[in-house]
């Protein structure tokens, strides 16, 4: 058995999650009660030939609690996740998700077709597909 010197740099991935968990025990983001808070749904935006894609991970929010806007070439994603355990009798020991109001808003192209905008929800993915027009879309062109 030898003894290693610890080095918070070989891990990358640890030392940064042990920062995180650092700054969120002095800098919180949430209000006093500790159940609810600000917080931001994680995004993932794709972007293929017909349409930019974008998936938004809403666990635990209902989907009429969830709305969806576009005005002037911004795609506006908000909502809020309650929280549902409020009961007297129940002793919270741990609450690390937050709850409360969201918000999220991306900026498109103003070469989209937003009269063909569509959403999807379903096992707490709200999925968006946003269509190019068709004047920006690739097309073949014939060689005469």
């Amino acid at each position: 058995m030898s003894i290693v010197k610890f080095n918070p740099f070989d891990n990358p991935v640890g030392f940064q999650r042990e920062m995180g968990r650092l700054f969120q025990d002095f800098f919180p983001a949430r209000t006093e009660n500790n159940s609810t808070g600000v917080w931001h749904p994680t995004v993932d935006v794709h972007e293929d030939e017909q349409a930019y894609l974008v998936d938004v991970e809403l666990p635990g929010v209902a989907k009429d609690d969830v709305k969806v806007n576009f005005h002037e070439g911004s795609l506006t994603i908000s909502g809020e996740r309650k929280y549902e355990n409020e009961s007297k009798e129940k002793n919270a020991h741990r609450v690390e998700r937050f709850y409360g109001k969201f918000s999220r808003t991306f900026n498109f192209p103003s070469t989209i077709n937003s009269e063909k905008i569509a959403a999807s929800y379903e096992n707490g993915v709200l999925k968006i597909t946003v269509p190019k027009a068709e004047e920006v879309k690739p097309r073949q062109i014939e060689i005469g």
